[in-house]
């Protein structure tokens, strides 16, 4: 999970503008080379490879995001500590015992979570064992460094390891796409190739500078055991896996019930619709935290609040592209559509739990609050995918039943969320599902009505996103400016 960049001073001054500024255009930078990166293998495998390989490949991807899970919270636990300690030598001490116990808990479960996915996955090739088990390692290996570097405030250095990895791995596709060297081994050093070169930089380039940067620092007294705040990122840790286990669900029951071609259809159909997902989470990482303080004023309020429903409107509005990509370019993988359209239509409820409810209880302090919403919302979801194999039985009554779940979690998001003291949050909160539902039921109600195809649907979605901000903007007028004091923020 990506923990949200805070501030400790006061963004008032130039300087810290400045400093702001300037991080918020690193991290869009390396989300901008993660989504040519993810775009590139979308457009490029399914063009290029079997879909036997292909989904192959996609099971990996799907299984290594479960690595957040082996550091049973550590990871976080080692952000929100670092992030609020102002001593250089202190950050360091941490880091250092954050690795040690970060080897040692992947060096106990790691193992462990391969014979798990191999009992589950029994046909899977060796080659795709060993290169999950990889992945562990270097996924959680990347997350400390990216948290070790933006807690002492080297974003600078974060994009240029980063910026490394992603061009390596751009330039490893290029190859195979050249050469068509296709295959299951290809395929999965593409995928870690990036990870590891990232890393590797990382300990050349960030953690010697942080090293040379606390020992220069004055020196401070330093206790004997540095501690990690358990508590907060027990919950911290909680709501990842729970929210992770929630967005992935419908796949692992797709790919364990039914033929790889099955799955291939299901998983290219969310990987396209994920590219929107994904630009959801950097304005999670470095936009929202940045534009939503308890004490921004009203014109940042309305920034970012016209930022997140331009997101909701504009996501479903990914249905049509992609439609015409699969018709030019992936005639195998016209049978998706059915999925794609189901993705797309939910994509607003998926950015509104995931990123926007998430930012909003860590600004609230309500992090105990996130990690049981998240687990309502699996529970909905697992209901949901339930109730659709027991009705139907196939891939897209999964899809249905999943998307079901999505909507039932993002009410739950505004409900157990909105118990918060701050009546701003409650605010934003209902504001946010007020979007959702209505770009999901438009898009929904639209497409189902008249069949539009790319270029009417393109002009009647923009035209729809247009009267959402002229609605929202007197929904903000009626319900928020009433009766708060000018210049009074939202989180």
């Amino acid at each position: 999970m990506t923990v949200p960049l805070l501030s400790r001073t006061s963004p008032s001054t130039p300087n810290r503008a400045l400093e702001q500024a300037k991080n918020i255009a690193f991290t869009y930078g390396v989300t901008g080379l993660d989504l040519l990166y993810l775009a590139t293998t979308v457009l490029v495998f399914p063009r290029i490879a079997e879909k036997a390989v292909f989904a192959e490949y996609r099971i990996l991807i799907l299984y290594s995001g479960y690595a957040g899970f082996l550091h049973l919270g550590l990871l976080s636990g080692f952000y929100l500590e670092s992030l609020h300690s102002h001593s250089l030598s202190h950050k360091l001490a941490l880091l250092r015992k954050t690795r040690r116990l970060l080897l040692g808990f992947l060096l106990l479960l790691a193992p462990v979570g391969a014979v798990g996915f191999w009992l589950l996955n029994p046909t899977e090739s060796a080659t795709t064992v060993a290169a999950l088990l990889l992945s562990w390692f270097l996924l959680n290996g990347q997350t400390l460094c990216n948290y070790a570097a933006q807690t002492q405030g080297g974003f600078n250095r974060f994009f240029v390891y980063n910026c490394i990895g992603r061009c390596a791995g751009l330039a490893f596709i290029c190859i195979i796409a050249v050469t068509k060297t296709i295959s299951t081994l290809t395929l999965d050093c593409s995928f870690l190739l990036p990870i590891a070169v990232s890393v590797a930089a990382a300990e050349a380039l960030s953690y010697s500078r942080f090293k040379a940067s606390a020992a220069d620092a004055p020196a401070e007294a330093i206790s004997a055991s540095v501690t990690l705040q358990w508590r907060s990122c027990a919950h911290l840790y909680a709501a990842n896996v729970f929210a992770t286990l929630a967005l992935s669900a419908d796949k692992v029951v797709i790919a364990s019930q039914f033929a790889r071609k099955t799955f291939a259809d299901y998983s290219f159909a969310f990987s396209l619709s994920s590219l929107v997902l994904y630009a959801g989470d950097g304005i999670a990482t470095a936009t929202l935290p940045l534009l939503l303080r308890l004490k921004a004023a009203d014109r940042h309020r309305l920034q970012s609040h016209s930022i997140w429903i331009w997101l909701y409107w504009c996501a479903p509005f990914a249905f049509w592209p992609a439609t015409v990509f699969i018709d030019r370019w992936y005639g195998r993988y016209a049978t998706c559509k059915p999925f794609l359209l189901c993705f797309c239509a939910t994509l607003p409820a998926i950015i509104y739990c995931k990123s926007y409810c998430g930012s909003a209880a860590i600004a609230a302090k309500a992090s105990h609050l996130q990690s049981r919403v998240n687990l309502l919302g699996l529970a909905a979801i697992a209901a949901g995918i339930a109730g659709a194999e027991y009705h139907g039985g196939g891939p897209l009554f999964v899809c249905l039943g999943w998307g079901a779940g999505v909507l039932v979690w993002a009410v739950l998001c505004c409900w157990l969320l909105g118990k918060s003291n701050d009546e701003r949050v409650r605010a934003e909160l209902k504001a946010g599902l007020l979007q959702v539902a209505m770009s999901s039921t438009a898009f929904g109600l639209g497409y189902g009505a008249t069949r539009l195809g790319f270029i009417a649907g393109a002009v009647s979605h923009a035209a729809l996103a247009a009267s959402a901000l002229a609605l929202s903007r007197l929904w903000d007028h009626r319900d928020f400016r009433e009766g708060q004091p000018k210049g009074s923020g939202s989180l």
